[in-house]
């Protein structure tokens, strides 16, 4: 990337040991059986390039007028359909759609299928290699996962190479995608599907071929435009994501490549077209009654979403009085979790605040399910969901790796009951496990370690 000084990419190179050569990322974690250091597979010289360059796009003014239109238009909608917003949600707004637009900036210089990187997005703002990097989330973001995005078209080949070290995440999915806003799927290769050699290493073929045998093929179509991957993980400081590295090995020859004005409008277009559908979901989530999840639909059913995956969306309204009490049952998935989200669906400070709890972070019932309690103060239960001082917001409950279900549980399932503060202790199940102010205390180090844990070049 000639935008950036050579000293930028000395310093990353010298703390990451990741210099570009064909496929020097996945060679950084040690293979399975092996001691040594693990270097951070999202700590790569492309990413942090590519973050400083995206920079300078969302400051270009076709991006800050399309970030300010659809900032404007978001309110303008909830308003209508949901009466005047408070000036905290108003604030927040602003903060929410500073990051879309920031999103949009990453995926406009990640966007050429001639000249693909693997770029890190959907990240809150961060600080890595003394760099403080924007955040870029929007839609739900889950604190567990890492997004990574890959263009591609269906013209071209590409050769994925990754490496699974032993401290595996809990899931991770593949997806060829045709749009980068809409998300429709044209191939995934989940968890089960991807088969990796004992030393952790794989390839990923995608063309517009058959598999014709191959293992891990993902077969291109004329509207393919990106590969959208997602690390999915219950311990963020002991699991670490899959390093990838990507290569286009044939294919017509390349353009010229887009000049900063053209990322630029492609940005704003990105953000506009995005902002535009997400809002449709927004005002659907907070059409439900307040502190009502409903049910979780079958796989598939919300476009855009994780295609192996159930979800439940919701809405939430709460004061100094009023504590939700949520019942999970997890129904045979190897992954749930439950994260607040503001109004305009994005995560608060998850690093520092139990604002989301998974089924490794939380403690289940005796009977398999989880009780979580969320509410404004600490009600001295290990399961709280602290909301970071919303009183109001969305929630998207997600169940993945459903592969693993057992029949005999029925599936997913969820359930949530506005109860008094004062009336608590009456509505969790006896014997739910408490927390001392020490051990809150522990529990938030613990947690803020383990988030932070991604912005550090060896893990």
């Amino acid at each position: 990337m000639r935008h950036f000084a050579p000293s930028v990419r000395a310093v990353v190179c010298a703390l990451t040991l990741t210099c570009l050569t064909p496929f020097a990322g996945a060679a950084t974690a040690s293979p399975a059986g092996v001691a040594g250091p693990v270097f951070n597979p999202l700590t790569t010289p492309d990413q942090l390039l590519l973050e400083q360059l995206a920079e300078r796009i969302v400051s270009n003014p076709v991006v800050r007028q399309a970030k300010h239109d659809v900032e404007q238009q978001a309110i303008a909608a909830v308003t209508a359909a949901h009466g005047p917003i408070s000036a905290a949600d108003r604030a927040r707004a602003d903060r929410d759609y500073e990051e879309e637009a920031f999103s949009a900036a990453q995926i406009a210089v990640d966007a050429d299928p001639y000249r693909p990187h693997v770029l890190a997005t959907i990240m809150p703002p961060h600080n890595w290699l003394g760099v403080d990097v924007p955040g870029s989330r929007y839609a739900w973001d889950n604190p567990d996962t890492t997004y990574r995005i890959i263009p591609m078209d269906g013209s071209s080949s590409y050769v994925i190479r990754g490496k699974v070290v032993p401290q595996r995440p809990v899931d991770w999915n593949f997806s060829l995608v045709d749009d980068v806003t809409d998300f429709g799927l044209v191939g995934n290769i989940g968890i089960h599907d991807l088969e990796v050699a004992p030393d952790g290493s794989f390839t990923i073929t995608v063309d517009n071929r058959p598999a014709d045998g191959r293992v891990n093929h993902l077969q291109s179509t004329p509207d393919t435009a990106q590969l959208f991957v997602r690390n999915t993980t219950t311990d963020p400081a002991g699991q670490t994501p899959i390093a990838l590295e990507v290569q286009r090995i044939a294919g017509p020859p390349p353009p010229p490549p887009m000049t900063e004005q053209e990322m630029a409008n492609l940005a704003a277009s990105v953000l506009m077209r995005g902002a535009a559908k997400r809002q449709a979901y927004l005002l659907q989530s907070l059409s439900t009654p307040a502190n009502v999840i409903p049910a979780p639909p079958p796989p598939n059913t919300i476009p855009g979403t994780l295609t192996t995956q159930q979800q439940s969306l919701a809405n939430f309204r709460i004061d100094d009085d009023t504590a939700v009490v949520i019942t999970v049952d997890p129904g045979g998935a190897g992954y749930f979790v439950v994260p607040v989200t503001d109004t305009w669906m994005v995560t608060p400070d998850f690093a520092h605040h139990t604002s989301s709890l998974n089924n490794e972070q939380a403690v289940p019932n005796p009977d398999g399910t989880y009780t979580l309690v969320l509410s404004l103060e600490d009600p001295g239960y290990r399961n709280w969901i602290d909301p970071d001082g919303l009183t109001n917001g969305t929630l998207f409950v997600r169940w993945q790796v459903l592969s693993d279900r057992l029949p005999e549980r029925g599936g997913p399932a969820i359930s949530a009951k506005v109860v008094s503060v004062s009336s608590l202790a009456a509505a969790v199940p006896p014997g739910m496990a408490t927390v001392t102010a020490t051990e809150r205390a522990a529990q938030l180090a613990a947690r803020a370690a383990g988030y932070e844990r991604r912005f550090q070049p060896v893990l």
